[in-house]
C-alpha cells in the first residue's frame, strides 16, 4: 500500500521509451555534494545524496497505455511521463532557447517546492539540463507539510482545512494573522501540525506584543506632546544602548534570515525587537519622566527611541503582514509613498513626525 493514501499498489508493463539517466548521476552527485546545487534543508542534501549513491536505473519518459498527454515528436501513440513535460516548462515558459527572458532569469537563483517532489528536481531536472549543455538551478530549497495527527493534508483522506474554514479563520482573524500564524509555526522545511492553540497564541502575540507597542507610543506622543514625536533629547547609554543597537541591527539580521530562507525568523526577529522596546518603556518609564519639567529632554529620548524601534518592527512585518503593518505606520504618520521596504528599516534619525489621527488603532 501507499504509505501516503494507502491505498493498494497496482504493477503492470508496457513499452516505453527511456532517458540515459544512469549518464548523470555522478555528475548531479558531484554538483549536489560540492552545493554548486544548493539543496536546504541540509537533511534534504544527504537524503538525495544517499539515494544518488545507489543509483543504477534510466528513466522510463513514455507512457503507451494513457490516452491524454503530450504526444511523443516521433511516435503518437507513446504521450510523454508527465515530468518531463512539467519540468520543461521551467525554461520553456521563459522562451528558452533564444527568449529574453530565459537569458535574463535562468539559471534560477532559487527552486522553491515540497519535500515530496524534491528527489524530481535535484535528479531528474539537473540530469536533463546537462544533457542540454545548460546552466544548473542555483538552490533547491524543499519545505514540508502542514500535517494533522502526523499525516499530510490530502483531499482524498478529507483531514485538510477547507474553503470555508479558511474563509471563517479570516473572518475571524484577518488575512495578516492567518498568514502570521503560517510563517510563524515552525522552522520553514519541516512538518507542522495546524493547530488551533497555536493560532490564538500568535493573535495574541502580535496584539499583546506589536499591538500594545503601537498603543503605547500613540498614547504617550498624544498626551504627553500633544501628538507630535519629538528629536532625541538626553541619552542614557545604559538604558537606551541596547534597544537603540537591536532597532540598528534589524535591516542585516532580517535580509539574514531571508537570504537563509528561514521565514519563522522572519517573523520572529522583529517580534522581538517589540518585545525588547516594551521592556525599555518599563525601564525607562515615561509616566514618571512626564511628571518632572527637568526630564523633558529625557522624555523627548524615550518618545524618540520608540518610534525608531515601532517604525522598524511594522516596516519589518510588512511582508507578512501588509495591511496591518503599513496601516500602523500610517499612524505614525509615516508616508509610505514610494518608500521601498529598505528605506522604512534604515536606522536613520526620523524627521518629527505628527501622528495621524484619521488612521484606527490596528
Amino acid at each position: 500500500k501507499s504509505r501516503i493514501s494507502g491505498r493498494p499498489l497496482v504493477r503492470y508493463s508496457e513499452p516505453t521509451y527511456f532517458f540515459r539517466l544512469r549518464k548523470y548521476v555522478e555528475p548531479v552527485y558531484r554538483a549536489i555534494e560540492s552545493d554548486q546545487i544548493r539543496i536546504t534543508p541540509a537533511s534534504r542534501k544527504n537524503e538525495i545524496l544517499s539515494k544518488l549513491k545507489g543509483w543504477d536505473q534510466d528513466l522510463s519518459i513514455s507512457r503507451a497505455s494513457l490516452a491524454w498527454g503530450i504526444q511523443m515528436p516521433d511516435d503518437p501513440a507513446h504521450v510523454l511521463y508527465v515530468w518531463i513535460d512539467a519540468l520543461s516548462n521551467y525554461i520553456t515558459g521563459l522562451g528558452w532557447p533564444d527568449g529574453d527572458r530565459f537569458k535574463a532569469y535562468w539559471p534560477a537563483d532559487l527552486h522553491l517546492i515540497g519535500k515530496e517532489i524534491l528527489w524530481f528536481h535535484a535528479f531528474y531536472w539537473p540530469a536533463m539540463l546537462l544533457s542540454l549543455g545548460l546552466p544548473q538551478p542555483k538552490q533547491l530549497f524543499a519545505h514540508g507539510w502542514w500535517v494533522v495527527e502526523g499525516k499530510k493534508m490530502s483531499k482524498s483522506m478529507g483531514n485538510f482545512v477547507d474553503l470555508a474554514r479558511l474563509r471563517e479563520l479570516h473572518a475571524r482573524y484577518g488575512v495578516d494573522v492567518v498568514r502570521y500564524y503560517l510563517v510563524r509555526a515552525g522552522p520553514f522545511g519541516s512538518d507542522l501540525d495546524f493547530l488551533q492553540v497555536e493560532l490564538d497564541r500568535a493573535y495574541s502575540e502580535l496584539g499583546n506584543i506589536v499591538g500594545n507597542l503601537l498603543n503605547r507610543l500613540i498614547n504617550m506622543t498624544r498626551k504627553y506632546r500633544d501628538g507630535v514625536v519629538p528629536a532625541v533629547g538626553t541619552t542614557d547609554d545604559a538604558l537606551d544602548g541596547p534597544l537603540v543597537a537591536r532597532t540598528a541591527s534589524l535591516a542585516n539580521d532580517l535580509a539574514g534570515a531571508y537570504e537563509r530562507i528561514e521565514l519563522q525568523q522572519c517573523a520572529l526577529i522583529p517580534v522581538e525587537l517589540a518585545r525588547a522596546a516594551n521592556a525599555y518603556v518599563d525601564a525607562t518609564a515615561p509616566f514618571k519622566l512626564a511628571k518632572d519639567p527637568a526630564q523633558a529632554g529625557r522624555l523627548d529620548t524615550v518618545l524618540a527611541r520608540m518610534i525608531h524601534a515601532t517604525q522598524a518592527t511594522l516596516a519589518a512585518l510588512m511582508p507578512i503582514l501588509p495591511a496591518k503593518a503599513s496601516a500602523g505606520l500610517m499612524q505614525l504618520g509615516i508616508d509610505l509613498a514610494g518608500k521601498s521596504l529598505k528605506e522604512l528599516l534604515e536606522p536613520r534619525p526620523l524627521p518629527t513626525l505628527k501622528l495621524n489621527p484619521t488612521i484606527k488603532n490596528i
